[in-house]
């Protein structure tokens, strides 16, 4: 449940809950563990309570040090993000992943770009387009946004055009 947690892509907003609400379930997972070890019983399954309760705490406890260390690889490796807002509270993400270390964008042949979107009414998104380009300044014009690819090595597309009311990519001709 902890890595289920960290794995969804959620919104920047809902990011600092995102870990949160890990480490809580994280820590009811090793209460639970800690219980199971100390209880009067143990299911018919297990000949030894302390093999149930050892293998629930150690499990999660392994779980919350990858979950850690997930952590600090993001603090590092955190792509960099811009939103579009449309007049009716449509939201479009850009995440721009470059070069580490960042001496210049597109220095190592490796960046890429997504665009994702929020799912309905839950916090998460999913990818809408990604590319190995990067994203220009985007201009809106009547709901729809303009955005032009740089430095393009997926296609010969130079813009990308979205409808921020329905979220769907605009294809010319």
């Amino acid at each position: 449940m902890v890595a289920l947690l960290l794995l969804l892509p959620f919104v920047p907003s809902w990011r600092a809950g995102q870990w949160a609400a890990a480490l809580v379930a994280g820590a009811i997972s090793i209460i639970g563990g800690v219980w199971l070890l100390f209880r009067g019983e143990a299911p018919p399954v297990f000949r030894r309570k302390a093999i149930l309760g050892a293998a629930v705490t150690l499990g999660t406890i392994t779980i919350l040090c990858v979950v850690l260390l997930a952590y600090w690889m993001d603090t590092f490796g955190h792509p960099g993000e811009r939103q579009i807002r449309g007049s009716d509270d449509s939201v479009l993400y850009l995440y721009e992943y470059t070069c580490f270390p960042p001496d210049s964008r597109s220095e190592c042949g490796e960046y890429s770009s997504e665009i994702r979107v929020r799912v309905w009414v839950f916090p998460v998104t999913r990818t809408l387009y990604s590319c190995k380009c990067f994203f220009g300044e985007p201009s809106i014009k009547s709901g729809v946004a303009e955005i032009p690819l740089e430095e393009n090595r997926s296609s010969a597309e130079s813009f990308l055009r979205i409808d921020l009311r329905s979220g769907e990519i605009l294809r010319d001709g």
